[in-house]
């Protein structure tokens, strides 16, 4: 079974329900195995956006990338629905960007998508280099 991390940026950004909202809507759609980690918190922790990244344990079978490009697009989504809400509940301000950073289960950079725009679109950017990041442990 295919192995999914979720480990928010700041883990302040994000409540338990919202994390545990998104865990199973992954589980029930791509039928993966989801837990959620949090690193200790360094220094004050302010980032303008939103961030949550997400580990995907996938191995070079194109059916376990397309897999993970899968499991991406349903955390942009859900990114995207947080992002309309806050636009929604309070128009006078433009909502923290959301940002969707996608590794492979060894902490290969693959991906990373912005929600940033007036109708809500992602857009997405290709990694600025190889660099990777460790997925947390439990």
């Amino acid at each position: 079974m295919t192995q999914v991390v979720l480990e928010p940026g700041n883990p302040h950004d994000f409540t338990q329900n919202e994390l545990d909202e998104l865990s199973k809507l992954l589980q029930e759609q791509h039928g993966v195995d989801v837990r959620t980690a949090f690193r200790p918190q360094r220094g004050y922790g302010i980032t303008f956006p939103e961030v949550i990244n997400v580990f995907v344990d996938v191995s070079e079978a194109a059916s376990s990338i397309a897999g993970g490009i899968a499991v991406l697009k349903t955390v942009v989504t859900w990114a995207q629905n947080r992002w309309r809400k806050d636009r929604d509940k309070d128009t006078r301000s433009k909502p923290r960007p959301r940002v969707v950073v996608l590794y492979d289960g060894g902490g290969k950079l693959l991906k990373r998508v912005t929600v940033d725009s007036p109708s809500g679109e992602p857009t997405e950017e290709e990694p600025l280099n190889e660099s990777g990041r460790m997925p947390p442990d439990a």
